[in-house]
């Protein structure tokens, strides 16, 4: 995961167990312990914000830092040694489109703070809160298209097990 997301800092990753080693019970599994209803994966970011009041008492929004975190949350094979070597391939592949899916909702989420920033910035103190809110707001959209234009990352390849038919292709 860490090397699709770089330069994204304050990144924690957390994993769920799958113990099945047959493609059709990790599904399965796959399907119950799943925290989240929309996918098998989970990318969760946060943005926070502060200002110093600015020499002469002013507000001192000019300048607002940002600090940003996010959590991914990925499903894990723990037993891993267990399972066929095509299944095992099935999996890799599987779990390599999900990590590029989670961390494109990182990346874009990071590369946004820059309109967080300057949302705040160009407020005075008694509207920065609720421009930081609307500029994240902004970005929780961009993220949903991202899952729309995807379908939660199965159009690049983040589905296990793989298709029959899509096995001819690959």
């Amino acid at each position: 995961m860490t090397d699709y997301v770089q330069n994204v800092p304050n990144v924690q990753i957390s994993y769920y167990d799958i113990y099945a080693v047959e493609s059709a019970a990790i599904r399965t599994e796959l399907n119950k312990k799943r925290p989240f209803n929309d996918g098998d994966a989970h990318t969760n970011w946060h943005y926070s914000w502060r200002w110093d009041g600015g020499p002469n008492g002013e507000c001192g929004t000019k300048s607002a830092q940002v600090t940003f975190s996010g959590l991914v949350t990925l499903p894990r094979l723990a037993n891993a040694s267990n399972i066929s070597s095509a299944t095992a391939a099935d999996w890799n592949r599987y779990m390599s489109a999900l990590i590029r899916h989670e961390a494109d909702h990182l990346s874009q989420a990071y590369n946004a703070q820059r309109s967080l920033i300057e949302a705040i910035r160009n407020a005075d103190c008694a509207t920065a809160n609720s421009a930081g809110e609307e500029a994240v707001k902004a970005m929780r959209r961009q993220d949903i298209e991202l899952d729309r234009r995807t379908n939660h990352g199965m159009r690049n390849g983040a589905v296990f097990p793989q298709p029959r038919w899509a096995r001819l292709f690959s």
